[in-house]
């Protein structure tokens, strides 16, 4: 039996879905590394403090927690750029809708290689 179902995906639900992505990446970037009230922040700032720090196991801990919390801070930094990357190219791809009236139509290959690809620069593919 066939599905009489219909997808649509227009400008305006484009739009709906670039502010959902601003909203939730803020989010990440406010709550996950710059709002310490939500615990200890996951960066070279972290104390461990044991209750002896003549201990040589205390001492590793120490060692460890730091370099963990740096990495991890390292990493975030990594992903925070990587968020705004591809902020980038998702509001620069907008103009996709000046090729197609309904991007469940168009093609997902053209679409990521021609706006959202590595190497692609923000902007309307190149026509074929």
């Amino acid at each position: 039996m066939a599905d009489d179902k219909q997808l649509a995906f227009k400008a305006g639900d484009y739009d709906k879905l670039i502010k959902y992505y601003d909203d939730y990446s803020d989010a990440i970037v406010r709550d996950l590394m710059h709002d310490s009230t939500n615990g200890p922040r996951l960066d070279e700032s972290l104390v461990f403090k044991p209750g002896s720090t003549g201990w040589d196991l205390a001492q590793s801990a120490t060692t460890k927690v730091k370099a963990l919390a740096t990495g991890f801070n390292a990493q975030y930094k990594k992903l925070e750029a990587q968020y705004g990357d591809f902020a980038v190219k998702l509001t620069g791809a907008r103009d996709v809708f000046d090729e197609t009236d309904d991007l469940a139509n168009y093609s997902a290959q053209e679409f990521i290689q021609g706006y959202l690809g590595e190497t692609n620069t923000v902007g309307r593919p190149p026509k074929k």
